[in-house]
């Protein structure tokens, strides 16, 4: 048998070359979100599986990448579509499994200050805890509500 798999033709996101591969992984229907999350766990090549994070829309997978990938590029890249989830997410539920992922303040001020839903800026707001960023969005969010709440939540004078 394994004589035979040697003329099967194999998918373009298993060839050996890994620019084949990111390629192909560009290629794959969006539906396929399955094969998608497996890629972006198991290749062996950063380029391989930024293109495959790039196109997953799943914040809890994204959030897994965040977590166990070796390479800080393919961290970020995952780390910045959570973002973009968390900040440009019509639909509650999605965009704060996408917050509840991001840990870093910057992350949390920036959902806080531009994020569309009302419950996604009130969540961000209620996990930063040090003054220069509950400050800076006392300052700088054009939410009312916001501002306000960061005002409240500083506590050094």
């Amino acid at each position: 048998m394994p004589l035979l798999d040697r003329f099967r033709t194999r998918p373009g996101w298993q060839h050996k070359d890994a620019e084949v591969r990111a390629t192909s992984v560009r290629e794959i229907p969006s539906h396929q979100q399955d094969l998608l999350a497996e890629i972006a766990r198991t290749d062996d090549d950063p380029r391989v599986r930024r293109a495959a994070i790039k196109r997953l829309t799943d914040a809890a997978i994204l959030a897994q990448c965040v977590q166990a990938d070796p390479d800080e590029g393919v961290r970020n890249e995952a780390m910045e579509l959570l973002l973009g989830m968390a900040v440009n997410g019509e639909e509650g539920a999605s965009a704060l499994a996408a917050l509840e992922a991001l840990k870093e303040s910057r992350h949390l001020v920036a959902a806080a200050r531009e994020a569309r839903l009302a419950e996604v800026r009130q969540a961000a707001m209620g996990r930063l805890t040090d003054s220069r960023s509950l400050a800076s969005l006392a300052r700088k969010s054009e939410h009312p509500a916001v501002r306000l709440q960061a005002l409240q939540a500083i506590e050094d004078p």
